[in-house]
Parts: structure tokens; sequence; C-alpha cells
């Protein structure tokens, strides 16, 4: 519409926007009126912003969620054993504890 209210002449407007004259001509005749409408875009309401931003944290958080899953898993399969017979003993001196993490002793 603005290069036809330019100093455009129709045919000009309709040849630089490659289109014939005679659908530029219904566009702008249904433009002046009233007819021709835009895409029926609604604003976006801080509720429905809210809304997005919730859901997308909700997404990030459960990707959060599946990877301390996974890695409780990981890390439960490498378990701590501590053997009684390693146990300190106030009756000898030096022993400590040793402790066993998966077939390797600490």
């Amino acid at each position: 519409m603005r290069l036809v209210d330019t100093s455009l002449t129709l045919a000009a407007a309709a040849r630089s926007l490659g289109m014939s004259d005679q659908t530029l001509f219904n566009w702008v005749k249904a433009h002046r009126q009233g007819r021709l409408t835009g895409a029926d875009i609604k604003p976006v309401t801080p509720e429905q912003m809210e809304i997005s931003r919730l859901r997308a944290e909700l997404a990030r958080v459960k990707i959060e969620h599946d990877i301390l899953e996974k890695a409780t898993a990981y890390f439960a399969k490498a378990s701590v054993t501590v053997r009684s017979s390693h146990l300190p003993s106030p009756t000898k001196p030096g022993h400590g504890v040793h402790l066993y993490l998966s077939g390797h002793q600490f």
C-alpha cells in the first residue's frame, strides 16, 4: 500500500512487486474499503509471557533432573565398601579404615 500511496503509478508498483496490475488494484480497493486486514496477530499478555517462561524453565529442570538421575545411577554402581576387618582397633595402633571403590583399594 505504501508504494501505491507514493508517486508510483499502480502499474509501476505492481511491476516492482512482481504481481499483476489487477491483483494490486483489488488489494488497494479492498484496503480503501476497509476490507483488507492484516494477519490476526493479538498482543501477547503478561500471563502468556509468564506461561512461556515457566514452560521453558520446566523443560530446563526436567533436563537437569534426567542428568542427575543418570549420574546417580552411574555413581551407585561404584559403591563404596568398608570391610570390618580393616576398621580401626583401639588395641592395634596404626590400623586405619581401608575403602574399596569398584575394586580399587584406597
